[in-house]
């Protein structure tokens, strides 16, 4: 996401909150963004269909489609709040994740270096012809060929790493689904017209969007909500988040509450947020033990020279 996206959103957030109304908002801010959007508003261009074709940057189609929802409901300071929020998470999680994914990294160069130094710091007694009646020559070429083994197997390690962070860390699109339905069934859509909205919101995720589908069809035939949410998710292999939502929502709908959207997300970010605290704890005693096996393989030509 540009930052220049979130900039914007935060600055018209902020000035449609402090009772400003939307031309008079994008008069104020400065950049090239708000500078055509201020343009096609001003010529009667809806906000929407302005943020679709922008040229200045690329908004992705759940943010235009949240915005054409507020429009016609009236709710575009609180919805425009609700994006910034979305869009600042997202940022987060991204510099999170770009953390953690450069620990595996400095491992892998501090171990190659280290390895590397260790076994070619001697290189005049690899030059002298003999090492415990070993050529030097071939004792050279075993190490070569150590340190790149080596360097295969901790570089796949580093990168299966990398790989479950990018999981744990993101934004989870359960979540982000269930944050979505929340507010927008707040702002007064119906389930029908708020699944819609948010198709958008997880169309990264194809099991996803083929729940999100289900349950429109099952409301759009007369199902229930909390039936519909259970059978599309758990048909999906969201399990655990078909439990939470079949309890949540039934909860919802015999007791009259509008809450329980916000409590499943609530529920699934605390289950994802524990499974992140174990994921993170393995981290380092994995890319340790890795390092090890690397230092390992490397130093095995040695061991072979000298016995």
């Amino acid at each position: 996401m540009n930052d220049a996206v979130l900039t914007f959103t935060e600055g018209v957030s902020e000035l449609l909150n402090a009772g400003m109304d939307l031309p008079r908002s994008l008069s104020v801010l400065d950049g090239e963004i708000a500078s055509e959007m201020r343009a096609r508003v001003s010529e009667g261009e809806r906000f929407s269909l302005a943020l679709m074709s922008c040229r200045a940057a690329v908004f992705p189609d759940w943010y235009v489609a949240f915005v054409s929802a507020s429009e016609s409901g009236g709710n575009l300071p609180r919805t425009m709040e609700h994006l910034a929020r979305t869009l600042s998470e997202t940022k987060a999680a991204r510099e999170k994740f770009l953390g953690a994914a450069s620990y595996p990294l400095l491992i892998v160069v501090l171990t190659a270096v280290c390895a590397f130094v260790s076994v070619f710091s001697y290189s005049s007694v690899f030059q002298s012809g003999c090492l415990f009646g070993m050529d030097g020559a071939a004792f050279k070429a075993e190490a070569v060929r150590s340190c790149l083994v080596g360097g295969a197997f901790l570089a796949l390690v580093a990168l299966a790493v990398v790989f479950v962070l990018r999981g744990c860390l993101g934004v989870d699109p359960c979540v982000s689904l269930f944050k979505s339905l929340s507010f927008l069934c707040d702002c007064g859509l119906s389930v029908v017209a708020a699944l819609d909205c948010s198709a958008c919101v997880v169309e990264r995720s194809p099991r996803l969007c083929a729940a999100v589908a289900a349950v429109r069809s099952a409301l759009m035939g007369g199902g229930d909500v909390s039936g519909a949410f259970r059978q599309a998710l758990y048909d999906a292999g969201f399990v655990y988040e078909s439990r939470v939502a079949y309890s949540s929502l039934s909860l919802s709908e015999s007791g009259g509450g509008n809450c329980a959207f916000s409590k499943i997300a609530e529920a699934v970010e605390k289950r994802r947020a524990k499974f992140r605290s174990a994921v993170l704890s393995f981290e380092q005693p994995v890319l340790l033990c890795a390092a090890a096996v690397y230092l390992a393989i490397v130093m095995k030509s040695v061991v072979v020279a000298v016995f």
